[in-house]
C-alpha cells in the first residue's frame, strides 16, 4: 500500500513538472559590423509538454537601447522561414501592430492558421536582421520585455487566448569597427600589432576579449572569406591606408606571426626598462647628497 502511494506520489510531481515547465527565450550577445548588417535567429528552448503547454500564438516585441533612435536598427523580421511556426502560420496571420514599426522598435502577433494547431517552442521564434548602416561602436541593450511599450510584451498564448508561463531574457546587441583588434571603438596601426598576436590564438583571444564567432567575424574577417584568417593581414593594412597604398605582402606563417608579436612585446619591454634605468641616472642618490654636503 505504501509502495503503491509513493509511486502515484511521484508520478503526480513528474506530471506537474511537465506542465510547469516553461519555453525559455535568451537574446545572448549579437554582433554587427559598422555599416553592415547581420541576420540573427532569436532562440527558444522548452523541456515541457506542447500539447499540455498548447502554444498556437504569441505576442513578439523586439527593442533596441530605448527604442527610440534610429541606429543601430532592426531591419527584416521573418517568422516562416525555419522557424517553430513555420507549416503552422501563414503570412495572414503575421500582424504587426499599430505603431510599432519604429527603426528600433518591433512589434508583430502571430496564431496559427488553426484552432488546435499548437507549436513545439524549441528552434528560432525569429530571424531578425540588425543594421548598422550609420551606427556608431558601442553596446546597446537588446530585449523582449520591459520595453517602452508595456502593453506590447512579448508572451506566448494558448489556443484559449491564455498567456503561457516563459521566461525572456534580454541581451546586448554591440557594434563593432572592422579591423578593431584592442577593442577601443577604433581602427589604426596599434591594431597591427594586436591582430598578429590574436592570429597566434583565436580561441583564446575570442575568450579574452568576450566574444562569439560571429563577434569575431565582424572583427577580423576582413577580406570575407567566412573566416579570420592570416590572409586579413593586407586587408588590414589596405583598410588602414584607404586601399591599395601599400605593396601587397605575402600571407606569413602562423609561427611567424607569433614570433613576430613576441618580438613586439619584448622590444616594448626593453625600452620600459631603459626608461626606468634614464630616469634614475637623472636623480641624485642618497648618498650623494650626503657626500656633497
Amino acid at each position: 500500500m505504501i509502495r503503491r502511494s509513493l509511486c502515484l506520489c511521484v508520478g503526480l510531481l513528474a506530471v506537474a513538472a511537465i506542465a510547469q515547465a516553461a519555453p525559455v527565450v535568451n537574446l545572448g550577445h549579437q554582433f554587427v559590423r559598422v555599416g553592415g548588417s547581420q541576420s540573427v535567429a532569436v532562440l527558444a528552448s522548452d523541456s515541457g509538454d506542447a500539447a499540455i503547454q498548447d502554444i498556437e500564438g504569441m505576442t513578439f516585441t523586439l527593442q533596441v537601447g530605448a527604442g527610440t533612435g534610429s541606429a543601430p536598427a532592426i531591419g527584416a523580421v521573418d517568422f516562416l522561414a525555419s522557424t517553430i511556426w513555420t507549416g503552422h502560420v501563414s503570412p495572414a496571420n503575421v500582424i504587426p501592430s499599430l505603431g510599432a514599426t519604429d527603426p528600433q522598435f518591433k512589434s508583430f502577433t502571430l496564431l496559427t492558421d488553426t484552432a488546435g494547431n499548437f507549436v513545439n517552442a524549441n528552434g528560432a521564434l525569429a530571424n531578425v536582421t540588425f543594421q548598422a548602416l550609420t551606427a556608431a561602436p558601442g553596446d546597446f541593450a537588446i530585449k523582449l520585455t520591459n520595453t517602452k511599450d508595456l502593453g506590447s510584451n512579448s508572451q506566448f498564448t494558448s489556443g484559449l487566448g491564455a498567456t503561457v508561463p516563459a521566461t525572456f531574457t534580454a541581451g546586448t546587441l554591440t557594434v563593432v569597427a572592422p579591423g578593431d583588434f584592442d577593442r577601443n571603438g577604433l581602427t589604426n596601426t596599434a591594431d597591427i600589432a594586436e591582430m598578429l598576436k590574436a592570429l597566434c590564438d583565436l580561441p583564446a583571444y575570442k575568450a579574452s576579449r568576450g566574444l562569439t564567432d560571429s563577434g569575431l567575424l565582424a572583427i577580423g574577417d576582413l577580406n570575407n572569406s567566412g573566416a579570420v584568417t592570416n590572409a586579413d593581414i593586407q586587408s588590414l593594412l589596405n583598410l588602414l591606408t584607404g586601399g591599395g597604398s601599400i605593396q601587397t605582402v605575402p600571407e606569413p606563417s602562423s609561427i611567424l606571426l607569433c614570433v613576430v608579436a613576441a618580438l613586439q612585446a619584448a622590444v616594448l619591454l626593453a625600452r620600459r626598462k631603459t626608461r626606468r634605468c634614464v630616469v634614475n641616472r637623472g636623480q641624485p642618490t642618497s648618498t650623494n647628497r650626503d657626500r656633497s654636503a
